[in-house]
C-alpha cells in the first residue's frame, strides 16, 4: 500500500524527469541561438529561428508546469550546478556536420523521454511538442541529406562519442527507478533502440558510414547522478550558461527588472492552463 512518504519519492521523481527534459530543451534552443549566425542559405535562418522558439516555448511551458506558480524561479534562481541538462550539449559543435548530428540526437532523445512520461504532463502540451518534433526532424533530416562530401568527413569523426552521449543520458548502468516504480510509460532502452534504428536508416539514405552500434551502454567512468542525469561530477559550463542567463554587469543592466517582468507576465499562459 503506497505510503505518504513514497508519495513524495515518487513526485521527486517525476519532478527531476520533468526537470531534465526542460532542462535540455532550454540548452537545445541556445545551441540554436548560438548556431543562428552560421547558416549556410536563407532558409537555414529561418528554420533555426523556428526550432529556437519552439524549443523555448517548450521550456518555458514545463517551467510553468513545474514551478507550481513561483514564475521564474527555475529560470533566474539557481546556478550551473543545478541545471538538469543533457551532458551531449556541454560540448559545442566543431562544425556544420556536428551540430546537427548532436541537434538530431539531442531532439530525438528529449522526445523519446517526454514520451515516457505522458502519463505526468498535460496531454496537450506533450501533443504540442510532438507536433512541432515531427518539424523538427523535418528540418534536420534535411541538413543531414545535403551534406557534402567534407561534412560527411566531419561526422566520422564525432559520430561515435556524440551518440555515445546521448545512450548515456537515456540508458545507464544503473537501474532505472521510474521504470521500478511504474512511473514510467514504456522504457527507455526502446527509446535508444528506436533512435539508433532512425539514425542507421537516415545514414544509409545520406550516404554516411555510420558504424554500427550497440543499443548495450556502459559509463565511461565515474558515478552517475540519476537526477540530473550527468555524471556527479560535471555540471553546465560557465560560458554556456552566461550564454542562458548572462551575469555580466551590462547584460544586468539591460535587462528588465524581475517584479516587473512577473508582474505583467509577456504569456498569454497561466498557470491554470498549463496544469489543465
Amino acid at each position: 500500500m503506497p505510503t505518504e512518504s513514497s508519495g513524495v519519492i515518487e513526485k521527486l521523481l517525476v519532478r527531476n524527469e520533468l526537470l531534465c527534459l526542460a532542462d535540455t530543451k532550454w540548452v537545445l534552443a541556445h545551441w540554436y541561438l548560438k548556431v543562428l549566425p552560421n547558416g549556410r542559405r536563407l532558409d537555414d535562418f529561418t528554420a533555426l529561428s523556428a526550432l529556437l522558439q519552439e524549443e523555448l516555448g517548450h521550456t518555458r511551458a514545463l517551467f510553468r508546469f513545474l514551478e507550481e506558480g513561483h514564475a521564474g524561479e527555475l529560470e533566474f534562481d539557481r546556478t550551473p550546478q543545478q541545471i538538469h541538462s543533457m551532458e551531449l550539449l556541454d560540448y559545442p559543435p566543431q562544425n556544420w556536420a556536428d551540430f546537427v548530428l548532436t541537434a538530431l540526437l539531442a531532439e530525438t532523445a528529449t522526445w523519446e523521454l517526454a514520451k515516457s512520461l505522458q502519463n505526468h504532463l498535460p496531454t496537450h502540451l506533450l501533443g504540442k511538442m510532438g507536433e512541432e518534433e515531427y518539424f523538427h526532424q523535418l528540418a534536420l533530416k534535411g541538413w543531414s541529406l545535403s551534406f557534402n562530401d567534407r561534412d560527411r568527413e566531419d561526422l566520422q569523426q564525432v559520430f561515435l562519442p556524440r551518440v555515445t552521449a546521448m545512450k548515456q543520458w537515456l540508458v545507464n548502468n544503473d537501474s532505472d527507478p521510474l521504470e521500478q516504480a511504474g512511473l514510467r510509460y514504456g522504457t527507455l532502452d526502446e527509446g535508444v533502440l528506436r533512435i539508433l534504428d532512425y539514425v542507421h536508416g537516415l545514414g544509409r539514405e545520406a550516404g554516411w558510414d555510420v558504424p554500427q552500434l550497440e543499443s548495450e551502454n556502459s559509463l565511461t567512468g565515474g558515478s552517475w547522478d540519476n537526477a540530473r542525469r550527468r555524471m556527479t561530477a560535471s555540471f553546465l559550463p560557465a560560458k554556456l550558461w552566461e550564454l542562458m542567463v548572462p551575469t555580466n554587469e551590462f547584460a544586468v543592466l539591460a535587462r528588465r527588472p524581475r517584479p516587473a517582468s512577473d508582474r505583467d507576465r509577456l504569456s498569454s499562459q497561466t498557470q491554470g492552463e498549463v496544469s489543465n
